[in-house]
């Protein structure tokens, strides 16, 4: 295995990862969890905006060349706000949380 630094590159496959998540939480809980119907298309728009930014970090582990696994994360600068941004996945659905990163 392997973990790097995440290029624009690797877009593509962190949202199919985070696609992946979101059919396994709507299949858990259809309601809570509904899927957006643009949500796998827009996801690489965040993400570039994210990855801009200069305040986030994002890593992705390989193994044999093919991405298993993604963290997103930044810190939030303003003194009141606790809030924090996350993606994790994993071919197992180890889970995804979704905070705030701006």
């Amino acid at each position: 295995m392997t973990i790097r630094n995440a290029e624009v590159g690797d877009l593509d496959a962190i949202a199919d990862l985070a696609q992946d998540q979101r059919l396994r939480q709507q299949a858990w809980a259809p309601t809570f969890w509904a899927l957006a119907p643009n949500a796998r298309e827009v996801h690489p728009l965040f993400l570039r905006v994210t990855l801009g930014s200069g305040r986030s970090i994002a890593l992705v582990a390989s193994v044999a060349g093919r991405e298993g696994g993604v963290t997103v994360a930044c810190q939030i600068v303003d003194e009141q706000s606790t809030d924090f941004g996350i993606v994790i996945d994993d071919e197992d659905g180890v889970g995804v949380f979704h905070g705030r990163c701006d």
